[in-house]
């Protein structure tokens, strides 16, 4: 088969735009004055002490790739560094026994207290892929912010509660939403973090995704001797396929619905009526109330084609740790861009990368709970897609650590700027407050 795209073109087209976007695209400022002055070059000078360090963990992460839930040795490298680096780490947070924390209180010269600002590590990779997503320099960049404002914070008396939350499971187990549960976030006022991408991007939008299992349960039977005796599951999982295919043309242009037959559903012998089909899907949109329509279109559309065949269905989504949109905090962003401006990167804002790249994150689940950002780190060559070997490759080259130093400084800028300006901080809430505030969603098909 060719292995080109009928919209290469087109895609390398969308890209040349962007590129032209991107060089009139005004930079993004900040109406807040953020840390005092001094304290970014600090940043600079101790980041360039702790830079091999963290390559050198970055590097590790990738070469030991674990799957959701099982990043024992991962969580376990860097509970290390950040042991090393004078703060005691805890593996094992919540329900959750390779989710991770640390923490660093700083107490102001008039005893205040200061914001808690968590900077977020992931680490988990994919199967059979490793870490083609680039957690191992999520994890590295978050452990560097960490650091970096703790140690700075102490040596200005800049107050706040400076913590590293070491979240498993973001590769379709929804780890975070676990913690969530676990009230490791509710006195969190802000939660930082960043994602290597193609590009430099504040606010790139991401999907809520719902994922579940359509079980259809028919009645066995002779294929030749007594097909009319049988109820073909297999059939009903054909059709709810083909209608879901039907669906696509009047879904939001934001919509998308991935499915695929399960191994064990389905098959057996060709002269037996199939009395059990399954199909596993992953459902997406932008907004929560989208997610519970286009979910109640694909119940719809599995009962009706078991109704049509006769058999018996069972939908099953896994709601409770649904993957849920992402509400960004701008002005919490705007920070994040200013510090990059110190490190050449100009972050793009939204609207300049095409939306329909869009993909999924359990950073969404805390973004609904508290302020939180999300950007883009760009680290690959425009075109280069995640999950992918090519950005798996990427992640461990000399752009891929260029980005964890970036990111590190950025990150920490931003924890050093909410905590030290109250004018800000208090921003960054109202914004939140003006969104919506804590949204803990009623669930999607009830």
């Amino acid at each position: 088969m060719d292995p080109s795209s009928p919209y290469d073109a087109w895609s390398t087209a969308q890209y040349e735009q962007l590129i032209a976007a991107s060089e009139t695209a005004k930079p993004i400022t900040s109406q807040f004055r953020g840390a005092p002055d001094g304290i970014a070059q600090h940043v600079h000078h101790q980041l360039a002490d702790l830079y091999p360090g963290l390559i050198a963990l970055s590097h590790w992460i990738h070469a030991h790739p674990e799957t959701a839930f099982e990043e024992h040795a991962s969580a376990a490298a860097l509970a290390q560094y950040l042991d090393e680096q004078g703060f005691p780490t805890t593996i094992g947070v919540g329900s959750l026994a390779t989710a991770l924390q640390a923490e660093h209180r700083v107490t102001g010269p008039n005893g205040e207290q200061g914001p808690v600002i968590a900077c977020i590590a992931e680490y988990d990779a994919l199967k059979h892929i490793g870490h083609a997503c680039g957690h191992n320099v999520i994890a590295a960049t978050s452990a560097g912010a960490f650091v970096l404002a703790a140690r700075i914070a102490s040596e200005h008396q800049i107050p706040g509660t400076y913590r590293l939350i070491g979240t498993p499971g973001e590769e379709g187990a929804c780890g975070k939403e676990y913690l969530i549960r676990d009230g490791v976030f509710d006195d969190v006022d802000a939660a930082i973090m960043l994602h290597p991408y193609m590009a430099d991007v504040l606010e790139q939008p991401w999907l809520g995704n719902t994922m579940g299992t359509i079980t259809f349960t028919g009645r066995a039977a002779h294929a030749a001797a007594a097909p009319f005796a049988g109820a073909n599951a297999l059939d009903a999982a054909v059709a709810t396929y083909q209608g879901i295919a039907a669906l696509r043309q009047h879904m939001l242009p934001s919509d998308r619905i991935h499915a695929v037959f399960t191994p064990d559903g389905g098959g057996g012998a060709v002269n037996i009526v199939p009395a059990l089909a399954k199909l596993e899907l992953s459902v997406r949109s932008q907004e929560i109330d989208t997610m519970s329509i286009l979910l109640h279109r694909v119940q719809a559309i599995a009962q009706g084609a078991a109704m049509m065949h006769g058999v018996d269905v069972t939908v099953q989504f896994d709601e409770d740790h649904a993957y849920l949109p992402t509400r960004l905090n701008t002005t919490l962003g705007e920070r994040y861009a200013v510090a990059m401006a110190d490190r050449g990167r100009r972050v793009l804002p939204r609207g300049v990368m095409p939306e329909h790249l869009a993909a999924s994150t359990d950073q969404g689940n805390v973004s609904m709970r508290v302020p939180a950002i999300h950007p883009t780190l760009a680290i690959a060559p425009l075109g280069t897609s995640l999950h992918t070997e090519a950005f798996r490759d990427v992640a461990i080259t000399s752009a891929g650590d260029s980005g964890v130093a970036d990111g590190a400084y950025a990150l920490a800028m931003v924890a050093l700027d909410v905590a030290a300006d109250p004018e800000l901080l208090a921003a960054v809430k109202a914004e939140f407050e003006a969104s919506g505030g804590r949204i803990d969603p009623p669930w999607l098909l009830k």
